[in-house]
């Protein structure tokens, strides 16, 4: 049926505004699947391709990375929010701010953990279990290496820098990357926390906490390697392997080989 329909005249052209129009409409009502209505439009009612050329164009477009970051970085979010919220304790709310911490939360869990997120105005949360387990100055230097994350906006930082791995998936050194600026901002707390609340505090937190489920800012990322600088052991600058670069290369290519493959689709179209 897509062979024998006409789509366009020949010489017909197909006019942005119209085109603009027509894509909003699937970006407004189509959030999270908006396929069948980019079909309903694009085909059915503007007929600016077939049925054949659409499948080709879906296959390419499906072949490259989207804004996955937006959907993962809003689930984490919501369960941020869905967390059991306690009352701070008096103790914990004189401790923050002698760490220098303006936003406090404490969360009903038994689990001993502490991570810091929002991405305009960072909060630093505390679980029940981790007041329980950690020691004064083992509790000090926890909230002294979340501040660190708090006033640097680690979590906008980082939710940066995943999504600029998730988007350019293709190329590996960007995740090689992400990964090693994480390191650096969990290395650079600790240096913070063993001034202010000292080694030995530092060292049973990192031996008590464990890490939440959600993949945040939490202070028991990096343990070995934070581990290491702690024991005063050597730590060498990683060096991206031969193998990243290889294959962020070859993904480069491919990745623009499949652009010139979209753009030659959308001239054809617009001609």
């Amino acid at each position: 049926m897509s062979q024998t329909m006409e789509i366009r005249s020949p010489g017909a052209r197909v006019r942005l505004g119209a085109l603009f129009i027509g894509l909003l409409k699937v970006s407004l009502f189509g959030f999270g699947g908006g396929l069948v209505w980019a079909r309903r439009v694009v085909v059915e009612q503007r007929r600016w391709m077939n049925e054949q050329e659409f499948a080709e164009t879906l296959t390419l477009c499906q072949l490259m990375p989207g804004p996955n970051i937006v959907v993962v970085g809003s689930i984490n979010m919501d369960l941020v929010a869905r967390l059991p919220r306690i009352p701070v304790p008096p103790n914990l709310v004189r401790t923050a701010q002698s760490a220098g911490i303006d936003r406090i939360a404490c969360v009903g869990a038994g689990t001993p953990m502490a991570f810091c997120a929002g991405v305009i105005r960072p909060t630093v949360f505390v679980s029940a279990g981790a007041m329980v387990a950690l020691s004064e100055s083992e509790l000090l230097a926890v909230l002294h290496h979340e501040a660190d994350h708090a006033r640097r906006h680690e979590p906008a930082r980082r939710a940066a820098r995943n999504a600029a791995a998730e988007v350019l998936t293709f190329l590996p050194i960007v995740r090689w990357w992400s990964e090693r600026q994480a390191a650096r901002s969990e290395l650079s707390a600790d240096a913070i926390a063993e001034r202010l609340a000292g080694r030995s505090a530092l060292a049973g937190a990192l031996l008590v906490m464990t890490a939440p489920v959600i993949p945040l800012a939490a202070f028991v990322g990096h343990a070995e390697l934070r581990a290491r600088r702690l024991l005063g052991m050597r730590i060498d600058e990683p060096k991206p392997p031969r193998t990243v670069w290889a294959a962020t290369f070859v993904y480069s290519w491919l990745a623009l080989s499949l652009a010139g493959c979209v753009f030659e689709v959308l001239v054809a179209l617009l001609t």
